[in-house]
């Protein structure tokens, strides 16, 4: 690779101090080669520059790099600097003929026809090209990139769109573009340059700042350097409070974006930066013109807004960059202008029947009483249409400054004090939601109002299903069902859906499939698409506890088939239970696709039951492969994604997942500390869904520690004390899938115990049920102990051909050894070694991800553990570890 530089050197920009490998867009960078012209416009900090240089150093073309600035608007410089760049490229052989007499190489189509014949793969790069205005340069630039041959790719960088023919170029293949939103640093770019600096913040200051920022790079830098000068147990209180104001963040917007921009767009920015999200419409209307639409298309493509709707018609600025331009409104506007585009927005969201927004924007203009009547008219909608407000339109602030009154004067208002309990759940702001519920309640009980009582009773129950709280969550959705007419379906669905999660919670099956399947219809009709689905999902994860995976799997691939994105997080779960059924059933390779598949390609709010669920359902799939390091770092990033999760115990969860992958790999001992923290074994208790896990697992190893000690009999007789008690639980409860564990566990200890004909008639149920639904895993758990057991069975013509698959099951396990686990340098899995040798050929991540079909996070997490493993500290430093000790070949 060759780097010629033509008028300048390739800069050294503000975000290109960043350390952060940015193997995306290189990719990008190198894809876009195949075309013609690759053109990547956007503002000022999008690090534009630091990307083609970082690329131009890595690439193997031979590269020409030339730097635009306002002189290049006279033609005569520009052609000179142009041809500079071009000729260079040539080897001496290449030139075709000498200037045409009266002619020099400024001669543009002499310059063309000598280009027409160079040789290799040569990249000309025009940096800063919004500095050109003349005609006659674009024109220039225009045939060379429709005249140059094809060994010649032309990169153009500016601030803003070109006057190009870009719609010709799209239709002729002959352009690829990168915008802003593809420059924008990811949450795993942001992690990344955090680790690089040395910097540990916590998840909710990750989400601030890619929040604030909107991953723009400059910005994000800038934040950085006042987080190095924070001590660091204060690092996170400060990302709390960093904004605009910040003295180096508020320089750089002003000098580097606000003042080099157009007094036009100054101006529209100012007059729309009162709007949280924005449309044409909208701003012809709060502006009083009918042009807002070419303002935003110039602010999109220079990546100074975003848009935050799947149709690309509603935008935002970045909050950093709003909050800027409030200051500056606020210290160049007059009130009474302020105030008229507030009531302007007001109108507009009004007539088009968002009463929530215009009640917002009357309030911000000062004019509370439209406000309010405008709240008091929504609610008796609201109220009675639930579905009709959505997670975005609640992330209004209104109910706050309506709860700011004394409870004399919300006491008068009962029915605002529910919608402000409505809002204030939907918003996860639940630190709000008592006080107005307590007054609501109290006026419905004194005026007998049973329909608007139960509508409190729903809400207060959609509370404590997020909380986890099962007992509470059951006993206000039976409240609100006592009191609910049969035409509120939402109100019903949701006081339905809060007692099966209440039962689920608690290990009642039966109750909570009913529920689950009550609550759904209630909620197909009252038409709300998204909890019915939330409802299904939820029944679905009961029919696996009642071990009926065939109809699990029916109802996961029907909800996979639904077509809305308000949908992709029903999709994804329904995707992870295909992995846990698939993985039931032993079939690994095909419970990891979905386990990826759930978590890939990554989305971009890191939020959902899903996430735990997948990495735990990876950790499993590793475990049984006998990957166990693998597996525990797996269940660690479960527990990071669990954790701002309240609806569940969580870590109850993950740490009896934890002693199953420890129990299955012989460390019964690990398995024990893990279960038995407190140092001693004590019978287990057992009541609800995550216990019966842990239930599970201890007697499990409470059978290891018997059959290696013969003189505990105690230990075996308490396992079997247990499981016999636990049966009748189970029975009850309809838990299934528990109950043939149970069973296969207890014919265990039967059969050890000489008790054969009971061994046989506990081993029978397992069998039945598992033939029926094709389960494996949950079986063979039990591990060898379990062999002659099935021996048995097959002999004595107990579901035989079944029992002998379990047994071949059984003997294909990989087992990983004493001298394994005692070796200095532990063996890399087939994955891992797979992923090390598209490292050691050049791969990224992504290409990693794209080309293995598994997530991001995945792939970082296995090369994590490779690092670990092969005891290096990067990526090269691995692969030549492993050509040192022929894990690879040299």
């Amino acid at each position: 690779m060759s780097v010629i530089n033509i008028g300048g050197c390739p800069p050294t920009s503000l975000e290109s101090k960043s350390i952060v490998p940015r193997h995306r867009l290189l990719s990008l960078l190198n894809e876009g080669t195949k075309y013609p012209l690759t053109l990547c416009v956007a503002s000022s900090g999008w690090g534009k520059g630091t990307l083609l240089t970082s690329w131009a150093n890595h690439t193997d073309k031979h590269v020409s790099w030339l730097q635009v600035d306002e002189s290049d608007n006279e033609v005569a410089m520009f052609y000179q600097k142009l041809a500079s760049s071009l000729l260079a490229m040539l080897s001496k052989q290449d030139y075709q003929s000498d200037p045409p007499p009266g002619a020099s190489s400024l001669d543009l189509a002499w310059t063309l026809e000598q280009v027409s014949h160079i040789t290799g793969d040569h990249v000309l790069i025009l940096n800063d090209y919004h500095l050109v205005s003349n005609p006659e340069v674009h024109e220039a630039v225009i045939a060379l990139i429709r005249w140059a041959p094809p060994s010649l790719h032309l990169i153009i960088s500016s601030e803003s769109t070109p006057p190009f023919p870009l719609s010709s170029f799209r239709a002729h293949s002959q352009l690829f573009e990168i915008s802003a939103l593809d420059l924008a640093f990811t949450r795993g770019d942001l992690r990344l340059l955090l680790r690089e600096n040395l910097i540990d913040l916590k998840e909710t200051s990750v989400e601030r700042l890619m929040d604030l920022t909107g991953g723009w790079p400059a910005a994000l830098h800038l934040a950085l350097l006042q987080i190095k000068r924070i001590d660091p147990e204060d690092r996170d209180d400060f990302v709390s409070n960093i904004g605009a104001r910040d003295r180096r963040i508020t320089e750089w917007l002003n000098d580097a974006i606000y003042d080099t921009l157009p007094s036009r767009i100054r101006t529209f920015m100012l007059d729309t930066c009162i709007l949280n999200e924005f449309s044409a419409p909208l701003c012809d209307t709060v502006r009083s013109t009918d042009d807002s639409g070419e303002y935003i298309v110039w602010l999109k493509d220079r990546g100074l807004i975003s848009p935050v709707d799947d149709q690309g018609t509603t935008f935002a600025y970045p909050k950093l960059l709003r909050a800027f331009l409030r200051d500056q409104f606020s210290r160049t506007s007059d009130l009474a202008h302020e105030k008229d585009l507030w009531q302007k927005a007001a109108a507009w969201y009004q007539k088009r029947g968002e009463l929530l927004l215009a009640a917002e924007y009357h309030m911000a203009s000062g004019d509370t009483t439209a406000g309010w009547l405008l709240l008091d008219r929504y609610h008796s909608h609201a109220l009675e249409s639930a579905p009709s407000i959505s997670p975005q339109k609640t992330r209004l602030t209104w109910y706050r400054e309506f709860l700011s009154w004394p409870d004399s004067v919300l006491a008068q208002e009962p029915d605002l004090c529910l919608s402000a309990a409505f809002s204030s759940y939907y918003s996860k702001d639940l630190d709000h939601i008592e006080r107005p519920l307590r007054l609501a309640e109290q006026a419905f009980l004194a005026r007998d109002d049973k329909p608007a009582l139960g509508r409190a009773h729903a809400i207060r129950s959609l509370v404590y299903r997020y909380r986890g709280s099962a007992d509470l969550a059951i006993d206000e959705g039976k409240h609100a069902l006592d009191n609910l007419p049969t035409d509120l379906n939402w109100f019903r669905g949701s006081a339905l859906l809060s007692q099966s999660f209440g039962f689920y919670l608690n290990g009642d099956a039966g109750s909570s499939a009913q529920c689950a399947a009550e609550a759904r219809s209630e909620f197909v009709k009252a038409h709300d698409n998204r909890h019915a689905a939330i409802a299904e999902t939820q029944h679905i994860e009961v029919l696996l506890l009642q071990g009926s995976l065939i109809e699990a799997e029916e109802r996961s691939l029907a909800l996979l088939e639904l077509q809305s994105n308000a949908l992709d997080a029903e999709r994804r779960l329904a995707r992870a239970i295909l992995g846990f059924i698939a993985f039931e059933r032993n079939h690994l390779n095909e419970a990891e696709v979905h386990f990826n598949t759930a978590l890939y390609p990554s989305p971009n709010a890191q939020k959902g039951k899903y996430l735990p669920f997948a990495y735990i359902g990876l950790a499993e799939v590793a475990a049984a492969r006998s990957d166990i390091d693998t597996s525990l770092m797996l269940l660690n990033e479960a527990e990071q994604y669990a954790a701002p999760r309240p609806e569940r115990n969580w870590s109850a969860y993950i740490q009896g997942v934890k002693a199953k992958v420890l129990l299955e790999q012989g460390d019964h001992s690990e398995a024990a500390k893990v279960l038995y923290p407190q140092g001693s074994i004590v019978e287990t208790p057992f009541q609800g869904t995550t216990s019966f896990m842990s239930f599970i697992i201890a007697q499990r190893t409470l059978l290891a520690f018997a059959l290696e000690d013969a003189n505990r009999q105690d230990i075996m007789n308490m396992a079997k004390r247990q499981l016999e008690r636990s049966l009748v639980l189970f029975d009850a409860n309809s838990a299934a899938i528990w109950c043939l564990s149970a069973r296969a566990l207890l014919g265990c200890i039967y059969f050890k115990l000489g008790q054969r004909e009971q061994a046989l008639r506990s081993i029978e149920y397992s069998l039945a049920l598992a033939e029926k639904e094709q389960i494996v895993r949950s079986v063979i758990a039990a591990g060898d102990i379990l062999k002659p057991l099935l021996e048995l069975a097959v002999a004595q013509d107990v579901h035989p051909a079944y029992a002998q698959s379990l047994i071949h099951a059984l003997e294909c396990r990989p087992k990983r050894s004493k001298a394994d686990t005692d070796e200095a340098l532990p063996v890399l899995s087939e994955r891992e070694v797979e992923i090390l040798e598209m490292i050691a050929r050049g791969s990224t991540t992504e290409t990693i991800s794209q080309q293995l079909y598994i997530s991001v996070h995945t792939v970082r997490t296995h090369i994590r553990n490779t690092l670990q493993k092969l005891d290096a500290h990067s990526r090269v430093e691995a692969v030549e570890n492993a050509r040192e000790r022929g894990i690879l070949p040299r």
